[in-house]
């Protein structure tokens, strides 16, 4: 079963050292006439360059070969931004730059051009992560924007749809909507953020921001829009701590908030170990349905998304793949973070339970820059209301 898949989903060779221009649709892309919509896009990206790719069968498992390439960076965000009506992606470097690039996708998901760049963090040359929020109180998706390792741990958020604090609403621009900045941790610790965020229908506060250390610490803060006032400003000292794997885990740990149940109230959290650890992924869910995490015994499930040798860390992501209108779950994406040559994952409970065991075959596999590629990948996914 691996063996077939790997041959499935690993058709595309390893990124070419001349970097391409900014958008270059691959040769021969398959228009989406006649087909049911993509439920989403979901973006798998290293060393500076972004892949698309599609799942126009809308069952978890997206074609071999990305439609588009960008440039720019290599975390990511997808979401509507800008546009109810279509898709932007956000780029950004890891290290060295806080420059954010906003592409434009059409009504298929292709992108059109580089429609805005800005920097983040005016004089820093950190790198940043980024993260999509969808806010039950707003008609535009946020871009979380969080600084890479090195310096304070700043978070801004920017919101097209409404002038708080400032922001120039509507005008299909982010880089002047920033409504929010706060320190996710202590202005001590230099160790970069990673982000996620979602809503959590159960509790009165529906919105809320998971904030993951890059390395150094061992301890994530969930800080929940409380007033429901789009801020978290106000809100991150009463945020709810998690150790995922435990107190004394200081490597990394990388995010990703959905709903990998069947469709509820509660989303889950998921968190990867990063380098030096073996490959653990842990689940948590808001089983009591009372808005907190760590009140439930531990994680609802926990896997190795590789062999237990690999040490190089394991990033995720949330998609729904698969058709939101089906009443199915939605997929966990692992991605290695860099040392060997391992496949992108999308592992899929089978019971709609939400769980993922140790032991559980990946739904869908591939590797977007060839077989032998072993450098760190990352992933992200955005669309069908997520």
């Amino acid at each position: 079963m691996i063996t077939w898949l790997r041959s499935l989903f690993s058709s595309h060779p390893a990124t070419p050292s001349t970097p391409p221009s900014p958008v270059r649709p691959f040769a021969g892309i398959e228009v989406l006439e006649d087909r049911a919509v993509p439920a989403g896009v979901l973006a798998i990206s290293s060393a500076g360059y972004v892949e698309l790719f599609h799942d126009p069968n809308n069952n978890g498992m997206p074609t071999g070969v990305p439609y588009a390439i960008l440039g720019g960076g290599e975390h990511v965000a997808v979401g509507h931004f800008t546009s109810t009506a279509t898709l932007q992606v956000a780029v950004g470097h890891a290290a060295g730059s806080s420059v954010v690039s906003i592409y434009q996708l059409d009504a298929n998901d292709f992108p059109t051009g580089k429609v805005e760049t800005f920097t983040a963090f005016t004089g820093s040359k950190l790198g940043v992560n980024l993260a999509r929020f969808h806010s039950n109180g707003a008609t535009l998706d946020s871009l979380i924007v969080a600084a890479a390792a090195g310096g304070k741990s700043t978070v801004n958020v920017y919101n097209d749809g409404t002038a708080l604090n400032g922001a120039t609403p509507n005008d299909q621009l982010l880089g002047n909507s920033k409504i929010d900045s706060f320190l996710a941790f202590s202005p001590k610790f230099k160790g970069g953020v990673n982000v996620a965020a979602s809503r959590n229908l159960a509790a009165a506060a529906g919105d809320f921001l998971v904030l993951a250390p890059a390395h150094g610490k061992a301890s994530c803060e969930i800080a929940k829009d409380t007033t429901n006032n789009l801020l978290l400003s106000d809100d991150i000292a009463s945020a709810e701590k998690l150790d995922p794997f435990g107190k004394n885990w200081a490597g990394g740990i990388s995010v990703a908030v959905g709903d990998v149940g069947s469709p509820s109230t509660n989303p889950e959290l998921i968190f990867g170990m990063g380098p030096g650890g073996p490959p653990r992924v842990s689940i948590f869910s808001d089983k009591n349905l009372n808005g907190t995490y760590g009140d439930d015994g531990g994680p609802a499930s926990t896997f190795l998304a590789y062999s237990s040798k690999y040490h190089g860390g394991v990033r995720v992501a949330y998609s729904r793949l698969s058709s939101a209108n089906v009443g199915q779950s939605g997929e966990v994406v692992v991605a290695p973070g860099g040392g060997s040559a391992l496949p992108v994952e999308i592992f899929k409970t089978l019971s709609n339970t939400g769980e993922i065991m140790d032991g559980d075959v990946p739904h869908a596999m591939l590797f977007p820059f060839g077989f032998t590629y072993n450098k760190g990948q990352l992933v992200a996914f955005g669309g069908n209301g997520t």
